[in-house]
């Protein structure tokens, strides 16, 4: 078993149950942009758009703890001000999850790994005017409507020359909201490439498409 399998593993014991829609291959997909990142830079930045309950935080925090980097996870939601509770849309008289931070700050200590995150408390587009530093790996799931996207979307100005920024649930109105911004930044002078875009299957919304700035 590799080291992302034992760490994974390590996670979903740790961590309990896990969300259904989070699945192995998702996590798999994080560990290695994180991985990445840390390698390119042993003093990498990551800023993560929405938390929810911590997962793909807590996974990054463990590729960046393997790597025995110097490097921060910044993770941005406005859950951190004040609890947020989100429906299930598939079950209205369900909840799909409600965002404690309590129960996130004890997994980050169990998994000894509270020191490579940084909570960020607000939206992003809050926090993006006063942001000065090259961002190595950016990993978006935040609003999921083609504003919020776009909005998000800004910080890929930030991202440095071969860094990542990652998409999760890549489906309409977030395909056309990235591709948008993508062209408008190319008319400004920056490039990017998609790597990897991902088909969703029906049973897992959970995809992660891979964007890289070439310059």
């Amino acid at each position: 078993m590799d080291k992302a399998a034992q760490d994974i593993t390590f996670l979903t014991k740790e961590a309990g149950p896990l969300p259904y829609y989070i699945s192995e291959p998702y996590l798999s997909s994080l560990y290695t942009y994180a991985t990445w990142a840390a390698r390119r830079n042993p003093k990498t930045v990551i800023v993560e758009i929405g938390c929810h309950e911590g997962i793909s935080t807590l996974i990054m925090a463990l590729a960046l703890k393997a790597q025995k980097t110097a490097g921060m996870i910044y993770t941005i939601d406005p859950a951190f001000i004040c609890p947020v509770t989100i429906p299930d849309v598939n079950n209205p008289a369900g909840i799909l999850y409600t965002h404690d931070n309590t129960l996130f700050t004890r997994r980050a200590q169990t998994l000894k790994v509270a020191k490579y995150i940084h909570k960020t408390p607000g939206f992003s587009w809050e926090i993006l005017p006063n942001w000065t530093r090259d961002i190595d790996l950016l990993y978006v799931d935040g609003e999921h409507t083609y504003d919020g996207v776009s909005r998000d979307c800004q910080w890929l100005r930030h991202l440095a020359l071969g860094g990542h920024a990652a998409f999760d649930d890549w489906m309409a109105p977030i395909r056309q909201a990235v591709i948008d911004s993508v062209e408008n930044f190319t008319a400004e002078g920056l490039q990017f490439t998609i790597l990897h875009e991902s088909i969703n299957p029906p049973e897992n919304n959970m995809i992660i498409t891979l964007l890289c700035r070439d310059f």
